[in-house]
């Protein structure tokens, strides 16, 4: 016989010590060394690709979004994206957010 049983969905906010959404637009380029320096730091994220522009001209873009890791942990991953892709300068974006894991 199938239980009838009603399940409460399980959520869990995030503390609000922890509540900027951090993204990084760089080049899209070393995708895959991006993609394991981040996983060997244990960060989690999300990568979209896109197209963006320097100086004038176009590029095919990325933009890695991070959740859950402090300020300083984003600045330091930042760093070593933009030497690994070589370039003059990435953006690093600080968003206020409300994060809630359901």
């Amino acid at each position: 016989m199938a239980s009838t049983a009603k399940v409460e969905p399980t959520i869990r906010h995030i503390p609000p010590a922890t509540t900027s959404l951090f993204r990084i637009a760089t080049e899209r380029k070393n995708v895959e060394l991006v993609k394991k320096l981040l996983c060997a730091r244990g960060i989690d994220f999300t990568i979209f690709s896109c197209e963006g522009a320097w100086h004038g001209s176009t590029e095919n873009s990325m933009i890695i979004e991070l959740a859950n890791q402090s300020k300083r942990s984003v600045e330091r991953v930042a760093f070593a994206i933009k030497a690994l892709n070589q370039q003059d300068a990435i953006l690093l974006q600080e968003i206020p957010a409300f994060t809630t894991i359901i």
